[in-house]
């Protein structure tokens, strides 16, 4: 039966496609397919039939072209005495019609087997009636009653392991109490998270692996529950049994009311947010940077101009040296806006902006030096000085002759407890005039005055015979590297 169901078309009923049908239909089919009693749903204002194996066999040879149809359309003969009956059942009665038979089966009246029918509603997720649920048994004899007892067992164990089966599937921590908060079970997950036995769990009570920064908040929320019946809702750490680390949990726990509407069991579950949560602070850590490195970007920006106009001549030279500022600063800013927390690498910085001026790295151009990760702010200024350097190498240095070389390599060093980048940058192949003026400007400020003054770092430029030689000694604050350098 559960194929067919599946693969009829639900669309020429009704009822619809079945993908579009209510949770409530869907559980109440699902419970109906596995159950070994005959069973039958007439579902809706038309009552459309869907039944199970058990009862396809009291359909006879008019299965499974009643699958689907009207109830009137299934019983015209005796519908009078059922629609007064689904009525009754409508307004949220229960029936038991005992000892009666199918006059619609083909076998003759005094060879008709003898049944039961209990009659139920069946509710949606609203708890409105929309349809009757006809659970039918044989009891014709009394065999028959004993195997239908047997099989009324077999379906209770069923059901448990059912429940068990479900508590198991849903990913959250699960428990109960009785209506006084003592708790009396805990599904399978939460004892293998805690990594305690069902013995200890119960002994111990679902707030002993609650974080103790978060347990009075809790207890005083799952307190004020139990006083005023109203559901507990609280997000808390939960502390894992195997590792001892806490992730973060959505904890809520919900009563169970009698029909006086008094409350005869808790019901808790506890769903793992640490992931989302850790998401949204990482989006709330990411739009505060975004934030600062607008301002930052603009602030550089201005600064970069208002300082290239000083020194420039003519627009057009203007245009010239703020396109490649420009255009060096956006290669560093790309790299940081990757990821803000983890820095930009100091080799990455160096090779590329070499790269973009034409430098071959194993060719006239070495680079040595260990793994090291500059905050985006240093990165920024460091990256300024390395264009600064390559486009004075292109115009006048290592890079404007076929002999020139450029050796970069920088270290680590530690001095009374301070850690330090020593960075150099040494030029070669050349014949220079050491005695002639080096004109200032904003490339000479950038290397000997920005990272002095923003870093505190010593910066020694000098024009020698074979080259420009640049070296830097940069203090590994926290405002430069992160703390694991």
């Amino acid at each position: 039966m559960a194929g067919l169901i599946r693969d009829m078309d639900w669309s020429a009923t009704p009822l619809g496609p079945m993908d579009e049908w209510p949770q409530s239909l869907k559980t109440t089919v699902d419970i109906m397919l596995a159950n070994v009693f005959p069973m039958c749903i007439a579902y809706g204002p038309e009552h459309i039939a869907i039944y199970n194996d058990g009862y396809m066999r009291l359909f006879g040879d008019r299965h499974p072209s009643v699958l689907g149809r009207r109830t009137s359309e299934i019983f015209p003969e005796i519908w009078h005495h059922i629609v007064a009956i689904y009525e009754r059942i409508y307004a949220g009665e229960n029936r038991i019609d005992q000892d009666h038979s199918f006059s619609t089966t083909e076998m003759h009246l005094d060879n008709r087997p003898i049944y039961t029918t209990t009659l139920s509603p069946l509710r949606d997720e609203t708890g409105a009636v929309c349809g009757v649920h006809a659970v039918t048994v044989e009891t014709i004899e009394w065999v028959r009653i004993s195997h239908i007892k047997q099989r009324a067992d077999s379906i209770v164990r069923e059901k448990e392991a059912r429940f068990g089966a479900v508590t198991e599937l849903v990913p959250s921590l699960m428990w109960s109490s009785d209506p006084d908060g003592r708790v009396n079970w805990f599904n399978q997950r939460y004892l293998t998270y805690t990594s305690q036995s069902l013995e200890d769990a119960l002994e111990r009570g679902w707030m002993w692996p609650v974080h103790p920064d978060d347990k009075e908040d809790s207890t005083g929320e799952y307190r004020k529950a139990f006083e005023t019946g109203q559901v507990f809702n609280v997000e808390e750490r939960l502390r894992k049994g195997s590792d001892g680390s806490y992730r973060w949990f959505l904890c809520r726990t919900e009563p169970l009311r009698d029909d006086e509407g008094r409350i005869v069991q808790w019901f808790g579950s506890a769903t793992d947010i640490h992931d989302l949560r850790q998401a949204q602070e990482h989006e709330r850590l990411l739009a505060a940077e975004l934030q600062h490195r607008v301002r930052n970007t603009l602030a550089v920006t201005r600064s970069i101009a208002k300082r290239t106009a000083e020194r420039s001549r003519t627009i057009e030279d203007f245009t010239r040296h703020f396109d490649g500022r420009l255009n060096a600063f956006a290669r560093t800013q790309a790299v940081v806006t990757r990821d803000p927390t983890s820095g930009v690498d100091l080799e990455y910085i160096v090779s590329d902006e070499l790269r973009a001026h034409g430098g071959r790295r194993g060719g006239n151009v070495r680079i040595e030096g260990p793994k090291l990760r500059l905050r985006s702010k240093p990165a920024e200024t460091f990256g300024l000085a390395i264009h600064e350097l390559a486009t004075n190498a292109v115009k006048y240095g290592a890079l404007s002759s076929p002999d020139g070389e450029i050796d970069i390599r920088w270290r680590l060093r530690n001095q009374e407890g301070v850690s330090y980048l020593r960075f150099g940058w040494i030029e070669s192949g050349l014949r220079l005039d050491p005695s002639r003026p080096v004109q200032r400007g904003f490339g000479l400020d950038m290397l000997e005055r920005s990272l002095a003054y923003e870093f505190q770092a010593v910066t020694i430029l000098s024009l020698e015979r074979t080259g420009l030689h640049y070296h830097v000694d940069l203090p590994l604050t926290d405002q430069v590297v992160g703390a694991d350098v």
